[in-house]
């Protein structure tokens, strides 16, 4: 599928790193679209997806529909995930809520 965005961005993903999979590519090869296949399933609560352009800017003048039927997908599908997720943390016991990662010292220093 070909779709117009409006990518005008002064930086892009060059590389991914593995848990990435690419989704959508500028004619120059350039990535404007990425997701994790573990990390992504809205139903459940989760949402990890990286876009390089912007769909919030793609809308006609002077009014709340999008130039493209695609852009606010990505909105919908994001409110999902919320919803989704939220409604997990209201039904779990605290021991059931999630721990938070714990790096080591070396990924904390990468992450920095």
């Amino acid at each position: 599928m070909e779709i117009w965005v409006n990518s005008y961005h002064h930086q892009g993903v060059k590389r991914l790193a593995q848990r990435f999979v690419p989704m959508a590519f500028a004619p120059d090869g350039l990535i404007e679209g990425f997701y994790d296949p573990d990390g992504y399933n809205p139903e459940e609560g989760k949402f990890i997806m990286g876009l390089q352009f912007h769909p919030e800017r793609m809308r006609r003048p002077d009014s709340d529909e999008f130039d493209y039927r695609g852009c606010p997908s990505a909105y919908q599908e994001f409110v999902k995930a919320v919803i989704a997720y939220q409604k997990k943390l209201n039904s779990s016991t605290p021991a059931a809520m999630p721990k938070p990662i714990n790096l080591n010292q070396e990924m904390e220093n990468k992450r920095k």
